[in-house]
Formats: structure tokens, sequence, C-alpha cells
């Protein structure tokens, strides 16, 4: 029996039949992106592997994925009501086995409209199965597609991917996630990234539209920091090494992603930059980030209001909104601007949306305290912090979960040994060098867990030995000029530390624990500061004492009380009383053993 051919003899056009009863319209999404070919045949299954892939890592709202597998012309249908179509398939063309070639668009406009010849049905390729939708479909066969071919090395029964070729997937992955975010054909209006990375080369826009850049601004808005930059973009790799000045020098074009890019790292100029004329060269799209950068530099006192942004350009707009809200004493106010920047990056920008919902959690604890909601706001931070290249918003992740647990020990040795562990891990990303001061906020803060945990066997002392060593680090980056509160508060816990640590130097230890009290009561003003005065004179009073040096304990610490009961800190005035009884005890005592 031969197959009928699907259209009468003679007719002059194709014969359609109605898809949906009149009335009823195909359901429309923003894309479509299919993989083709058989999984059981090696490189032939990557179109389908790829596909689950991305339904693994996540792709934008509106994306459906098919995996057309050996489902052949059901292909087809999966397209209606797709404004974009992605397709990927392996291909034998003779080139170098994981060559990714991208389908130049005059191939598939020259598709013809009419069925074409299928004599194995569940064995279709990419041009079969657009040739036949673009004849079932009709006017809703979609008019933007992209096909991927990976070519092939291996297609035998029962084999698995080559590693050529799957190292090729990775690219296309990256390159349909690209395309996916960027919009197609719209892309070259929007580079990408732009908030991921600390600023002002979290600011910037990367240019061109080419494999080699979509793989770079993929990689920029996952939060991670790329293998290789091209050569073109040298500039932009300078900066996000921290090289700004050289960086800015290298922006030499007069198109408008380099004059916005170029005022993001110098914006008072040269050359100086018209604001108005600078939004209007980057669009409707992007305009409003020359006023997100203005605010961020303080050239701006609020914040520039949404418009139609979308994506990253949205989340940036609302979190420089969250960060004015701050600056006014509004959390919640800036707790609504950050959940709806962390809604506008989530599906475009994986690295910035981590980093807001860091900074979410991490207010939320200000405002909460540490409950278990809070707790688990900041692991599930820490977890998507994990996952990008953001070392020193990791390490802040966890110093604020490591204070998060600190704040709600109390006696539970439990608690403090979480901490820690937070605390730990923070000091294994960041070093003195890289993160200064948050290298000792890590220090000074392991060291009061360490100083608060009970002592119950030997060993345990060894923490002290840390918790001192760490102190004296905090205070190579806390002095008194730069960083006087912190410095206080180092150096009193550091002299505190040295005045009960079990050691051979114990006078030597005592004497500078002296020492370093008088440095905080001689810093601190007893009109501005009367209580924390007051704090240092105890501490200094009590190391004196240590070291019998009665009478000059005596005076410190009873101008340590006055204090406390000038400031109304009765309970802190009893304390010091108590030992001002115990010294005039002991020195009763000695008086009444002398002959």
């Amino acid at each position: 029996m031969t197959a009928r051919n699907p259209l009468p003899r003679g007719s002059a056009e194709p014969l359609r039949v109605p898809l949906d009863p009149p009335g009823f319209a195909p359901p429309s999404f923003d894309a479509v992106v299919i993989g083709c070919g058989n999984p059981l045949r090696g490189d032939d299954g990557a179109g389908p592997l790829l596909v689950r892939q991305l339904a693994q890592t996540g792709v934008p709202a509106g994306v459906r994925l098919v995996d057309g597998g050996t489902a052949g012309l059901d292909t087809a249908f999966a397209m209606r009501g797709a404004r974009r179509v992605l397709i990927v398939d392996a291909a034998r063309t003779g080139a170098a086995p994981g060559t990714v070639v991208r389908v130049p668009a005059d191939r598939l406009a020259a598709l013809s409209d009419q069925p074409p010849s299928l004599p194995q049905p569940h064995a279709v390729r990419w041009d079969q199965a657009l040739a036949f939708a673009r004849w079932l479909l009709g006017d809703d066969f979609p008019t933007d597609i992209v096909v991927y071919l990976v070519e092939a090395a291996c297609l035998d029964l029962g084999a698995d991917l080559t590693p050529a070729v799957r190292r090729s997937l990775e690219r296309v992955h990256t390159m349909i996630l690209d395309d996916l975010i960027l919009d197609g054909p719209a892309a070259a209006e929007q580079p990408q990234p732009v908030g991921v990375f600390p600023l002002p080369a979290g600011y910037l826009l990367i240019p061109g539209r080419d494999d080699e850049t979509a793989a770079l601004r993929h990689t920029l808005a996952a939060g991670r920091t790329p293998s290789a930059w091209p050569a073109r973009l040298r500039a932009l790799e300078l900066a996000y090494r921290g090289e700004i000045a050289a960086a800015a020098d290298l922006l030499d074009g007069d198109d408008s992603v380099d004059r916005y890019n170029r005022f993001v790292l110098r914006p008072a100029g040269p050359p100086v930059e018209d604001p108005a004329d600078l939004r209007a060269a980057l669009g409707p799209r992007l305009g409003v980030l020359v006023d997100v950068v203005r605010f961020s530099c303080g050239a701006l006192a609020e914040p520039p209001e949404l418009s139609t942004e979308t994506g990253e350009v949205a989340a940036l707009v609302h979190a420089a909104h969250a960060a004015a809200a701050m600056a006014g004493a509004a959390p919640e106010q800036a707790a609504g601007h950050l959940a709806r920047a962390l809604e506008a990056a989530t599906p475009v920008a994986p690295g910035l949306a981590a980093q807001l919902l860091s900074t979410a959690a991490d207010l939320r604890h200000g405002l909460e305290g540490p409950t278990d909601a809070v707790l688990a706001d900041l692991a599930a931070a820490g977890a998507a912090l994990d996952k990008t290249d953001l070392v020193v918003a990791r390490a802040e992740l966890r110093l604020a979960l490591g204070s998060a647990y600190q704040e709600r020990a109390g006696d539970d040795p439990e608690q403090l040994r979480a901490a820690v562990e937070q605390y730990l891990a923070a000091l294994r990303l960041v070093t003195v060098d890289s993160a200064p001061e948050l290298f000792a906020a890590a220090q000074v803060n392991l060291a009061t867990a360490y100083l608060a945990m009970p002592m119950t066997q030997a060993s345990d002392q060894l923490r002290v030995g840390v918790a001192i060593g760490g102190l004296r680090t905090a205070l190579t980056v806390y002095t008194p000029q730069t960083h006087p509160q912190r410095w206080a508060n180092a150096q009193l816990n550091l002299a505190n530390a040295l005045v009960y640590a079990p050691s051979a130097h114990r006078r030597e230890n005592l004497v500078e624990a002296a020492g370093r009290f008088a440095q905080v009561v001689a810093a601190r003003d007893p009109r501005t500061d009367p209580i924390g005065r007051a704090r240092a004179l105890a501490g200094q009073g009590n190391a004196l004492a240590h070291l019998g040096a009665v009478e000059q304990a005596t005076n410190t610490l009873s101008e340590a009380q006055a204090s406390f009961e000038r400031a109304g800190s009765d309970d802190e005035a009893r304390v010091v009383r108590a030992l001002l009884d115990e010294l005039a005890l002991m020195v009763a005592e000695i008086r009444a053993s002398r002959p």
C-alpha cells in the first residue's frame, strides 16, 4: 500500500485543517526550547540532555522546555503559541566534533511552506520539524527562531556523549540562557549584566552581541568570575579587578555603552557627561541607570523612580530605594523594596538575586532579632551565595549568620559552636589583605565567642590563645583614628582576655592588660560616653588589683564606681563596690598579719 500525498492533485495551495474550534486561540508564552535527537545514540542525545539540564538549572518565567527526543512531528505542535523558538540538535557536517553552529536566519527563511517528504516521521531532524511546523501552523508559526547545531562524533547505539560534545553543551547551555535572558533581537538594546559585582564594576554594562560576550555576560550574571576576558573588553576586566583608573583610561569609544561605562568609573569626568544626554543615548530601558549611579555617588539626593524597566535594571532601582529608606530610618519600607528587587533579579541575574536575598535576611535580622525564620533566611541566602564567586558577600553572610547564632546563645554552648563555625567559614574566604575590615570583624566575633564558651578541660584553654591572637590581628586594622569605637571594643576584649588567660607569663599579661585599659580610658570622653569610660576604668582597676598595686587599683575602681553612679548604672556600680570591698578586706588582712 502506497502512502497518500496529503495534497490533492492539482492543488495550488497547501490544504490546512483548522487546529482549534472557532473562537479559540492557542495559548501564548515567551519561548520554547526544543531538544531534538535520540538519547540512545551517543552524541545524538545532545538536544534532549541539554533540555534536562535547563530544567535542573531553571529558566526565566514564560519559557517552555520540550524534550523532542524521537517524538518527531510532535515538536511542531510544541511551537504553537510561542513567540520564540530555540532548537538544539546534533549534526554531522564533517566539522570538528563539538563545533557549535548557529543556523543563519536566511537558511531558516528558505524553508518551504509545503509539507516535507517524511518517510520516517519518528526520526525527524530540526529542518524537517520546522518545515512541517511552518506548513501545519500557518499564521501561528513563530517568526523568531534560533537553531543550535552541535557537531557529533559518535552516533552508535548505546554510546555515551563524547567529551567534546559534552563540553560544547556547556557552551550552548550558556548561549541559550543568554538568549532567553537578553530577549533575542532586542538584546543589543540591553547589554548585561549590572548590579552583580562590587561597585563601581557592578554598574558596568557588557557591550557586544556574539557568542564570546554572551558567555561572559551569563557568567557574570551568575556571580562567577570569567576564566578569560575577550581582549576587546580589557577595560572591563581591569575594572572588575579593581584597577579603576586604568580601566577608565582604556574606555575611549563614543558609543552609548562606552560613554556610560566611562561615566560609572569617572562620574565627574573627564570627559564631563551631561546626564540627560547620556540617559537619552542609552534609551528607555537603560537610561535610568545614569541616575542610579548618580544617587550611589551622592550626586542625587533621591533615587530615580521606576518606569518601564525590568530585570536587573529594575532590581537596581528598587535596591537604591531600599538604601534611601534605610538611610531615612524606614526599615519596613526598605524591606518592601528589597522584596521587589529580588523578584525582578531572580529570573535573570542569580548573583544579584543572591546578594539581595542576603541583604533582605540581614535587614530582617535587625528588625526581628535572631528568630528561627531569620536563621532560615540567612542560611538560604548563604546557600545561594555559595554558588557564586562573590567571596566578600559570602564572608559577610557567614559573619551575619554567626552573629545571629551568638545573639541567641545565652548559656547554650551549642549555639556558640554554631557561631564559631560560621566565623571560621568567613575567615577561610577572606584575608586581612583582601577584606581587612571584614576579616577584623570576624576575628573579634570569633574571639568573643571563644571567650564566652565554658572551659571544662585543659585543651579548652587553647581557645583563649586563639582569641587573643585574633584580637591582636584585628587591632592591626582597627586604630583609634580609623575605627575608634571598634578599636576600643577590641582593646577591651583583648585586655579582659589577658587578665584571665592561663599563662606562664601571668604578670606580663596583666601589665599589658592594664596598659590597654588605660588607652581606652584616655580615648573615651566622660561627657559623651561615661559608661564606656567607666567600664574601661573598672577593667584597669581589676588588672591593677591582680598585680598587687592596691592603692592605684583602689583609686581607679573608686573613680569607676562614681562614674557608674552618675550615669545611673546602679548594677555595675554595685559590682565595682564589691571589688573595692574585697580589696579593703585584703588590705586589712595583710596589715593584721604584720608583726
